[in-house]
C-alpha cells in the first residue's frame, strides 16, 4: 500500500510516520500555510474515497477505493487534518480533468466560498518537471515569491533526494482563476 512518507515546503523535507495507523507523529507545524495549502490540493484533486464499511477504523486501516497515488494522499490529509468529506462538500468540484500520461498531470477547478471575489480555484497534481513548467510562483514560508533558479535548484535537489530514498514523488499545485476571465457562473469544458 502506497503511503505519503516524505513532503517537501517551505525549502525542508518534512517527515510523516507511515508506521502509524492513526494520528502519525509528524514533523512540520500543522498550522502551517504552505501544508493547508498542500492538504487542500491533495484531498480536492484527487476522487479517492474510503470504502464506508470500514468507517470507525483507523485512517491507516481503511479500505480506499481509487488509484493508489490518490489514496496515499487522501489517507495523508484525513489521518493529520480529519475528515475530509466536509471540506471537499465546502469546495464544488466544477471540472475534473483525469490524470493523463501525455500531459502527466490531472487537473481540477472548485467553486470555493469567495470565489465570486477572488476567482475560482484550479488544483493540480502530477510530475514534478511538468508541474514546475506551468508555474510561476510558489508559496513558501506562507508568501508567494517567483520561482527562480535558486528555488528550482532547491526543488529539484528535494525530488531527488525522495526519489532516492525509492518513493514516487508528485507534485501539488494550485492558483486561483481570475474572475475576470472566468466570472461567477463560468462554464468550463473537460
Amino acid at each position: 500500500k502506497m503511503t505519503v512518507a516524505h513532503l517537501w515546503f517551505d525549502n525542508r523535507i518534512e517527515e510523516i510516520d507511515t508506521a502509524a495507523i492513526q494520528d502519525p507523529a509528524i514533523s512540520f507545524d500543522t498550522g502551517n500555510i504552505t501544508w493547508k495549502n498542500l492538504a487542500r490540493v491533495g484531498i480536492l484533486c484527487n476522487n479517492a474515497e474510503f470504502d464506508p464499511n470500514t468507517a470507525g477504523h483507523p485512517v491507516m486501516l481503511r479500505k480506499t477505493i481509487g488509484d493508489p497515488t490518490e489514496n496515499a494522499l487522501l489517507r495523508c490529509v484525513e489521518s493529520i487534518e480529519g475528515d475530509v468529506q466536509v471540506f471537499r462538500q465546502m469546495h464544488k468540484k466544477l471540472v475534473h480533468i483525469p490524470f493523463s500520461p501525455e500531459t502527466k498531470i490531472q487537473v481540477s477547478v472548485h467553486e470555493c466560498a469567495d470565489f465570486q471575489t477572488n476567482g475560482y480555484l484550479s488544483c493540480m497534481i502530477g510530475s514534478p518537471d511538468m508541474l514546475l513548467q506551468r508555474c510561476t510562483t510558489a508559496l513558501v514560508d506562507g508568501v508567494e515569491r517567483r520561482i527562480d533558479q535558486d528555488y528550482k535548484n532547491a526543488y529539484y535537489y528535494a525530488i531527488n533526494q525522495m526519489a532516492g530514498l525509492g518513493e514516487t514523488v508528485v507534485a501539488l499545485a494550485d492558483a486561483r482563476l481570475p474572475p475576470q476571465k472566468f466570472p461567477p457562473g463560468f462554464r468550463f469544458n473537460n
